[in-house]
């Protein structure tokens, strides 16, 4: 039963590893393939395919459109601060611990929290240099989907069709009843 436990391991270990080489192949192919120059500190490799932009060490990976934005500098920010805090050799790191504990949920989640804990801290440089956060958010929300959300703030109160204040005062009138029913219990 060892020997059966070891080789489900191996294979996992074989299996992880190939996924990562073929994320690694990827990459190269992304540089090999497509356009290259120096801009902002980068070598900027314009992909051609619809990817959100990132970093993997000093290359800053965008698709052509990502160029002509207006907050093309929010998204520099951005980048800068993985490039900058070594992001990617987190990222290398994590990838090889979850290949040797492909098998252990914490592994993975670990991974999980710590890419969330890297963009987090990337968001908050960004709004530290005095980006507008709504936009910030539109920004990135057109990078990740494509789509632009264009919402503008209403000028004056929008009616309330849905009867919102009234169920805030029913809500405080059961909660009053609930209090009362309570305190006559005691």
């Amino acid at each position: 039963t060892a020997n059966t436990y070891l080789m489900i391991y191996i294979m996992g270990v074989i299996a992880f590893s190939l996924r990562s080489i073929a994320g690694l192949a990827t990459l190269i192919s992304f540089y090999f393939t497509s356009e290259r120059y120096h801009q902002w500190g980068f070598m900027v490799v314009c992909v051609n395919k619809k990817v959100s932009p990132f970093t993997f060490f000093n290359l800053l990976f965008v698709s052509g459109d990502h160029l002509n934005e207006d907050n093309i500098d929010a998204l520099l920010v951005h980048e800068q601060f993985h490039r900058d805090q070594l992001h990617s050799v987190d990222s290398l790191i994590l990838e090889v611990l979850t290949i040797v504990f492909w098998f252990n949920p914490v592994a993975w989640l670990f991974r999980r929290d710590i890419r969330a804990e890297h963009e987090y801290m990337a968001d908050q440089q960004v709004i530290k240099k005095g980006f507008h956060m709504l936009d910030y958010q539109h920004l990135l929300f057109k990078a990740r989907t494509g789509i632009s959300m264009q919402l503008e703030e209403p000028e004056k109160e929008l009616p309330d069709p849905m009867g919102a204040k009234s169920a805030k005062v029913m809500t405080y009138q059961n909660q009053m009843k609930a209090l009362h029913t309570y305190e006559k219990v005691t």
